[in-house]
């Protein structure tokens, strides 16, 4: 008899923290996937004694041809790109200017239609015509998920003006919802043991 009370609390406790679980995830609107940087002919921290002339981003899934952004700029701020950008499936390639000795931002956003997942995200890299070559990583680079929100209609120019967006779902959020649960599970509990 006790063993069948007990299975039948952790049962009401389990489904309180599942349904406070998937209430969070629904209404923050996250997703599981969204198009993250995977790689670049150009990686983050990276040291290039020449500069290519052109910068790929690879990201982990296909990305919007028409929302997707990429630019580079200079230490004072000035774009360095051509302004070409150019998106097939994952990969996302802008042209490069002649690049001088110095360091340079790398700034995109990536853009998942199938559940409007935006990614917005920069990395630094620098070129050293007569230093040494540093490969770097895409680790290091930057990124953050932004989720529920449209992006705004836009050419794929490769303009900078990527403002930092931050997601409405927070970790902290999740857990009072699931702290929340359990403790409403456990006065269960305790009001069915008085019972008993």
């Amino acid at each position: 008899m006790k063993t069948t009370k007990w299975r039948y609390n952790f049962a009401i406790v389990a489904f309180l923290a599942f349904a406070a679980v998937a209430l969070a995830l629904a209404g923050s609107g996250v997703a599981f996937a969204h198009a993250h940087l995977k790689t670049a002919t150009i990686l983050p921290d990276a040291t290039i004694t020449a500069a290519p002339a052109t910068l790929t981003l690879t990201f982990t899934e296909e990305t919007s041809p028409t929302e997707t952004k990429l630019s580079v700029a200079d230490a004072s701020g000035k774009q360095v790109d051509k302004g070409d950008l150019k998106v097939d499936g994952a990969n996302a390639t802008v042209s490069l200017n002649t690049l001088p000795d110095g360091k340079y931002t790398v700034t995109f956003r990536s853009f998942t239609e199938d559940d409007s997942g935006i990614i917005n995200g920069s990395y630094t890299f620098t070129v050293a015509s007569g230093g040494s070559a540093a490969a770097g990583d895409a680790s290091k680079a930057t990124q953050q998920e932004s989720v529920g929100e449209t992006a705004p209609a836009a050419p794929a120019t490769g303009e900078g003006g990527l403002a930092g967006n931050s997601s409405s779902f927070t970790l902290p959020a999740l857990l009072i919802l699931v702290g929340t649960a359990f403790f409403t599970g456990a006065i269960l509990v305790i009001r069915q043991k008085r019972r008993a």
